[in-house]
C-alpha cells in the first residue's frame, strides 16, 4: 500500500498530470490552486518524514527483502519529485515548489525530533544524499531556473 501511495502521488501530484484537469474545477474554484493544494501538501510531507513513517519503514525494511523499506521510499520520491536527478528532464515551476515543500518538512521533521533516533540520523544521510545531488544539479540542468532553485534549496540545506 505504501509502494502504491507513492506512485499515485508520483503520477497524480508530483509530476503534471494532464488527466487531473478538470475544465469545471478549475473555473469554479473559490482561490488559486496553490493556495489550497499547498497547505495539505505539506501535511503529506510532514507525515512522509514522520518519526512514526520512517521507523516504520527502517522495522519493514529488516523484517523482509520482500517490505516496503525507508530505501525504496527514498528511491520513489527521488524519482517521483525530482525526477531520479536526471537533469535531461525538464522541471515544472510547480514540481519546484512541491520540492521546496519537501525540504522544508524533511528539515522541520529532523529539527521537531531532539533525540538523535535512527529516523533522525536516516533523514540526515539522506538528507546528504539530496543535497550531492542537487548541487550537481545545480551547475548542470540545462533550466536556468532549475538551476538558480536547486541553489536556493543547497543554501536552505547549509543554513541547518
Amino acid at each position: 500500500m505504501q509502494q502504491q501511495a507513492m506512485s499515485d502521488l508520483k503520477q497524480y501530484l508530483f509530476r503534471y498530470n494532464k488527466s487531473m484537469e478538470n475544465t469545471f474545477i478549475k473555473e469554479n474554484l473559490l482561490a488559486d490552486k496553490n493556495s489550497l493544494l499547498y497547505p495539505e501538501l505539506k501535511k503529506v510531507f510532514s507525515q512522509l518524514f514522520s518519526s512514526e513513517t520512517i521507523n516504520a519503514l527502517q522495522l519493514q525494511g529488516l523484517q523482509s527483502d520482500k517490505n516496503y523499506s525507508e530505501t525504496q521510499f527514498f528511491q520513489d520520491l527521488y524519482k517521483g519529485l525530482f525526477n531520479g536527478f536526471e537533469p535531461s528532464v525538464i522541471v515544472t515551476r510547480s514540481q519546484m515548489d512541491y520540492q521546496l515543500l519537501c525540504l522544508n518538512a524533511w528539515l522541520d521533521s529532523i529539527e521537531a525530533d531532539d533525540k538523535k533516533n535512527s529516523s533522525v540520523r536516516l533523514l540526515e544521510n539522506e538528507l546528504h544524499v539530496l543535497y550531492n545531488k542537487i548541487d550537481n544539479l545545480s551547475t548542470t540542468h540545462p533550466q536556468p531556473e532549475v538551476r538558480q532553485m536547486y541553489k536556493l534549496l543547497i543554501r536552505r540545506i547549509n543554513l541547518q
